[in-house]
C-alpha cells in the first residue's frame, strides 16, 4: 500500500529542463516583462555564450599550434569571448540591441578570419547558422530577420568569391587549415545543438505547448480523464478549422481538380 501511495503522489515527469543556475545565467541583463521578448533575448544569450565558448576553444587550439604566429587570429577570438560575456548586459538598451550588435560584430569578425586563413579553413561555414537568427527576432519581426538573413547571405557570397584560398596568415601551412576546418565543423554542430536544445526546452514548457497538447495535459492524469471537458474543448478547437474550411472550400476544390488533371 505504501508503494502504491507513493506512485499516486509522484510528480509527473517534466521532460526537458535546464538547471536553475543555468536558467539564471541565460537571463542575465534581461529586464523586459514581456514573455515573448524575454524568450528571444534568452536565445540571444545562448548564442552569445556559445560564441564565447567557441572563441575560447579556438584560442586554446591556435595557442597550442603557434602561439605568436596566430596572434592576429586570436584577436578575433578574444573579441568573441568579450562580446559573449559583456553584450548580454545591454538588453536594457533595447529589445533588439544586443542581437543586432552581436550579429554585426561576429559577421565582420568572421569575414576577417576568413581572409586571414582562407577558404580552405572552412570558416565561412559559420554563415550557415544564419537561420538561427529567427530565434533572436521572432516571427513577428520577420522583416528584420529577412534583412539580416540576406545580409549574412551576401557576406557568404562575398567571402566565397573574393577571399583568398589560402589566406594571408601562414598561407603555406596546410596542416593548420585542416585542423581549423575540423574544429569549425565541430563548433557549428555544437552551436546548432545548443540552440536546438534550448528551443526544445522552451517548447516543452506548459505556456508554449500547442493548444491540443495543453488541453490534454490539463484535463487528463494517470487516474482520471475529464471526458466532458475534453470533448467540449475539442469542439471549441475544431470550430476555427471548420470555419476556415468553409471559407476556403472553393479554392481547395479548385486546387484538387487542377492537380488531378494530367497534360
Amino acid at each position: 500500500m505504501t508503494r502504491l501511495r507513493d506512485i499516486i503522489r509522484r510528480e509527473p515527469s517534466r521532460g526537458l529542463s535546464i538547471p536553475p543556475w543555468l536558467d539564471r545565467l541565460l537571463s542575465v541583463g534581461i529586464v523586459s516583462t514581456d514573455p515573448q521578448v524575454v524568450r528571444r533575448q534568452r536565445c540571444v544569450n545562448v548564442a552569445a555564450y556559445a560564441g564565447a565558448v567557441s572563441g575560447l576553444s579556438y584560442i586554446v587550439l591556435t595557442s597550442l599550434y603557434d602561439l605568436y604566429g596566430l596572434l592576429p587570429l586570436n584577436a578575433h577570438n578574444l573579441m568573441l569571448i568579450v562580446a559573449g560575456l559583456v553584450l548580454p548586459l545591454g538588453h536594457r538598451l533595447g529589445e533588439h540591441f544586443v542581437a543586432i550588435t552581436y550579429l554585426v560584430l561576429i559577421s565582420i569578425g568572421q569575414i576577417y578570419v576568413i581572409f586571414m586563413l582562407g577558404i580552405l579553413s572552412d570558416l565561412h561555414i559559420f554563415f550557415t547558422l544564419a537561420g538561427a537568427m529567427l530565434f533572436f527576432f521572432g516571427i513577428e519581426n520577420w522583416k528584420l530577420f529577412l534583412g539580416f538573413f540576406f545580409y549574412a547571405a551576401a557576406l557568404l557570397l562575398f567571402a566565397l568569391n573574393l577571399a583568398p584560398v589560402d589566406g594571408y596568415l601562414l598561407p603555406n601551412d596546410g596542416r593548420l587549415r585542416d585542423i581549423v576546418s575540423s574544429h569549425t565543423l565541430m563548433s557549428v554542430v555544437t552551436i546548432n545543438a545548443a540552440l536546438i536544445f534550448y528551443a526544445l526546452v522552451l517548447v516543452n514548457r506548459d505556456t508554449l505547448r500547442p493548444l491540443t497538447t495543453g488541453v490534454i495535459n490539463m484535463l487528463t492524469s494517470a487516474f482520471n480523464i475529464e471526458w466532458s471537458l475534453l470533448m467540449a474543448a475539442s469542439v471549441m478547437m475544431s470550430v476555427p478549422l471548420i470555419v476556415a474550411f468553409a471559407l476556403l472550400q472553393k479554392h481547395l476544390t479548385r486546387g484538387f481538380g487542377a492537380g488531378g488533371v494530367k497534360g
